[in-house]
């Protein structure tokens, strides 16, 4: 799980940097793609999320982020992202729109990625966090 962790958090942060078609650019996509795919030949899809600033994959907190992975997550807190999902069947290309619009601040996301193609690929805006248990009892 780290691995495609990893390889998502140094693509946003590449393509912060560098175009799309760069050469570290486009040899990460295929790491974040192989990674990915291998993950998905076993599941039908990825979730990975933010609850209560800690990063979420696949409903298990991520116990040792190191610091590229907290930048991923800062910078889809930025985004405004609570989650996102990747099915079966995801690019590069979908991977590359999707890192290259959460590190551009984009606010619209889910119409950006929907519009140029990236089906594989769903944003949830909301926000998760753990609730306590508040059972209000009847004292009678």
């Amino acid at each position: 799980m780290h691995s495609i962790l990893r390889s998502i958090a140094k693509l946003t942060g590449l393509l912060g940097l560098y175009p799309p078609a760069h050469p570290v650019v486009e040899q990460t996509i295929s790491e974040a793609i192989e990674n990915i795919s291998t993950y998905l030949s076993l599941h039908p899809e990825l979730t990975v999320g933010i609850v209560e600033h800690r990063l979420v994959v696949e409903d298990m907190p991520v116990e040792d982020c190191g610091i590229i992975e907290m930048e991923l997550m800062n910078s889809m807190e930025k985004a405004g992202i609570g989650s996102v999902t990747i099915r079966h069947g995801v690019s590069g290309e979908e991977m590359s729109l999707l890192c290259g619009a959460i590190v551009s601040n984009r606010t619209d996301l889910e119409r950006y990625l929907a519009e140029n193609g990236a089906v594989h690929i769903r944003i949830n805006t909301a926000r998760y966090a753990k609730r306590k248990d508040r059972r209000r009892h009847y004292m009678g």
